[in-house]
């Protein structure tokens, strides 16, 4: 099974690494493609590898990688997050890596040598009974290798700040810092007034005795090269350069491709109101 492109709903980053998984496998992650990387090296069954790479990893056994989704789990159960923090690590180290691909290279041959060299890691360390520690600086180097100029600092950061969340929340925002380098589109039109709150002689002719009105900001959620908003991004509004108020953007927001804000208090007379999006990485805005 192979999964090509698309965009990572959760970061709003493009896919640009194909990700694998055995045959019969009912999801593909980064963990999946490490099992079958490890397959196509050293033969054997996916069970096996599969054994191995939760082994090496120290991931729960009670947890069959080719068919949990950690994210389709609550964010209190201890095992998905596990899984979650492993599989975010290495596709952040793989993804960084491809990013920067030494002279001779590209980013496709990239990440497939840094998956073949992460199996070259795991099976050491699971003959020695010893588990992989996804944030070694020594590690990472010796993943990445002379493969890109991606630096074992830049892979250390990122892996530590993905190790250090506690919930799927935190292992995504520390992955988007990590990896999105896009700003988010502006959003598609002004806001528009709700008509509960426009109070005027009609309620479509934006005039209002409601100082605190409603207005519906209407987002970019279908873009694919990487600017599509995402889930934890916000969303501002704003009276001139007065920032009169804001939004963090929930799942159903994306469902419905728009998100309604409540206004602070406007002053008497015209308003002329604008938004804009800040990424969820903190780095990155419209």
């Amino acid at each position: 099974i192979i999964a090509v492109g698309g965009v990572n709903i959760d970061t709003g980053v493009p896919n640009t690494i194909i990700y694998k998984a055995p045959s019969g496998s009912t999801t593909v992650s980064p963990l999946t493609t490490l099992v079958q990387s490890y397959v196509e090296t050293n033969g054997g069954t996916a069970t096996g590898a599969e054994s191995v790479v939760k082994t090496a990893l120290g991931l729960p056994d009670t947890v069959d990688l080719l068919t949990f989704d950690p994210l389709a789990a609550s964010s209190s159960n201890a095992d998905a997050v596990a899984v979650q923090k492993a599989a975010a690590q290495i596709a952040t180290v793989v993804t960084l890596a491809a990013s920067a691909p030494a002279t001779g290279q590209n980013a496709t041959a990239v990440a497939s040598n840094v998956f073949t060299n992460l199996v070259t890691t795991v099976a050491s360390a699971s003959s020695s009974s010893n588990v992989v520690d996804l944030t070694d600086s020594t590690t990472l180097s010796n993943v990445a290798g002379s493969l890109s100029t991606i630096t074992a600092s830049t892979l250390t950061t990122a892996a530590n700040a993905i190790n250090s969340a506690t919930d799927f929340t935190g292992i995504t925002q520390a992955q988007a810092t990590a990896l999105d380098s896009i700003a988010p589109a502006a959003p598609i039109a002004a806001p528009n007034m709700l008509s509960s709150s426009d109070l005027g002689v009609s309620n479509t002719d934006d005039q209002t005795s409601d100082n605190t009105p409603t207005v519906r900001v209407s987002l970019n959620v279908t873009a694919t090269d990487g600017t599509a908003v995402v889930t934890g991004d916000t969303v501002k509004v704003f009276a001139g350069t007065t920032q009169v108020g804001s939004a963090v953007l929930s799942d159903d927001n994306i469902a419905a491709g728009f998100v309604d804000v409540t206004t602070s208090a406007l002053a008497d007379g015209s308003a002329t109101l604008t938004a804009k999006v800040d990424r969820k990485s903190t780095r990155l805005n419209s």
